[in-house]
């Protein structure tokens, strides 16, 4: 297997923190094939909080990029193909809610997913399939080609929000190729606010794309 390795840049910004506060929010975020089809039709999106200082994610959204696809729904207990287990009790973990988003196949879709989360404590794991289609037309789509290399389209915009005040954004990074597997991580974040304002904050992200061998 050959492994990719593509480093760019994130930016946090730090919204009506409180003077002096150190601010250490830090995520992670994976993205591979679903469990229902082993595909990126349905992909499987981990959001883990590693942050420092008890910081908790409160609030979470990614945009699908191209305004050809939708998100149609996200996996539920109920929902056709159902959504694993252990997927499902990390939204009872974390508190969890699908504030904008659809949890019936073929019924509602959205341009951009929105969670808010009211015990999303460091160490834990918010895991998810979503099913990804084209809004008009045939439904089935990978989405690798909807996130990424979207030309003059905006790629899809992320944003985690923190429980002292701060947020990431940042928008998915152009890809060569069609990798297996995305891992993107924000280090290193630290940061004294001025008081009512917006001040940016620099840290890194990182992407790890898997490839597998070609022939």
């Amino acid at each position: 297997m050959r492994r990719l390795v593509l480093t760019t840049a994130l930016v946090l910004a730090a919204l009506g923190a409180a003077p002096n506060a150190f601010a250490t929010p830090i995520f992670g975020l994976a993205i591979v094939p679903g469990d229902a089809r082993n595909d990126f039709d349905m992909p499987k999106i981990t959001l883990t909080n590693a942050s420092t200082a008890g910081e908790q994610i409160v609030g979470f959204s990614m945009s699908i990029g191209s305004s050809a696809f939708v998100y149609d729904f996200v996996l539920g207990p109920t929902s056709n193909p159902r959504g694993q287990a252990a997927s499902i009790a990390t939204e009872t973990t974390t508190g969890a809610t699908l504030v904008a988003g659809d949890r019936r196949n073929g019924v509602g879709s959205v341009a951009t997913l929105v969670w808010s989360f009211t015990n999303f404590a460091p160490g834990e794991q918010l895991i998810f399939e979503v099913d990804v289609d084209r809004a008009t037309g045939p439904p089935t789509a990978d989405a690798r080609t909807v996130w990424f290399n979207n030309g003059a389209a905006p790629n899809s915009q992320l944003q985690i929000q923190f429980s002292n005040g701060t947020s990431a954004s940042f928008a998915m990074p152009d890809v060569v190729g069609s990798p297996n597997s995305f891992s993107f991580s924000s280090f290193s974040v630290t940061g004294v606010p001025e008081p009512g304002t917006a001040a940016l904050l620099g840290a890194g992200l990182a992407l790890l794309a898997n490839r597998k061998p070609r022939g």
